[in-house]
């Protein structure tokens, strides 16, 4: 798969893939045996899925500003790791508004019903209605993600940017590193929402509206002539 064609590729379009085919489990014993499995191979996916989509898009800059490739391989490359924290992140839009212009209030408000739809029919009607009812009966789209809350010169203001993706991050590490397989007190969806707010199903909503606004900024960065 090529870079653009990976780039573009919708990352609900993966949640849709992973968790419809669940409700054939729907109401037997094992369904609830295998919920943390499904939601942290999903959510690992999701992450890793993320960061391979950053480094792409900050190659396919590199590949046409040659001043940006300089700067990226000297320096802001090295300093990046997996490209899994907010801050690596935001350089991935930094980096994609110096090349086209910002997200319109118009199209955010378009992005952000794109967003509603996710939750609505996909998060909605899945097997993730039985296994996160209260995450999703408590994630308002409309207020948490409201647009007031995306940056303009930076990709989210609070609590996007530090309260909910930092949650994100730390789960992120304790699968990645499989902290939790060792751990006496192994964190399941029960524990992790009593730990606030954040749980997977602000995570996936978080990761999706990310995805979209990378993918907006880099259509208009790939339909430029160079």
């Amino acid at each position: 798969m090529k870079h653009k064609e990976f780039i573009l590729s919708p990352l609900f379009s993966l949640i849709e893939k992973t968790l419809f085919p669940m409700d054939l489990y729907k109401g037997q014993v094992c369904n609830y045996i295998m919920k943390e499995y499904v939601l942290q191979t999903l959510f690992l996916k999701l992450s890793g899925c993320m960061e391979q989509k950053a480094k792409c898009i900050l190659w396919d800059i590199a590949t046409h500003d040659f001043e940006f490739r300089r700067n990226f391989l000297n320096d802001l490359n090295p300093k990046q790791g997996e490209y899994s924290n907010f801050e690596s992140k935001n350089l991935v839009y930094k980096s994609l508004i110096e090349q086209v212009e910002k997200i319109e209030d118009t199209k955010k408000q378009d992005l952000l019903n794109q967003l509603k739809e996710f939750k609505d029919n996909i998060l909605g009607k899945s097997i993730a209605k039985e296994w996160l009812p209260r995450e999703l009966q408590n994630l308002d789209i409309k207020n948490l993600f409201d647009i007031k809350r995306w940056g303009v010169d930076t990709l989210f203001n609070s609590p996007l940017n530090d309260k909910i993706y930092k949650s994100l991050y730390d789960h992120r590490n304790r699968c990645a590193h499989n902290a939790l397989s060792f751990q006496g007190n192994v964190m399941s969806p029960t524990k992790i929402m009593k730990t606030g707010e954040n749980n997977y199903a602000s995570w996936f909503t978080l990761l999706v509206l990310m995805d979209l606004i990378y993918m907006e900024l880099y259509k208009r960065f790939s339909s430029k002539s160079y």
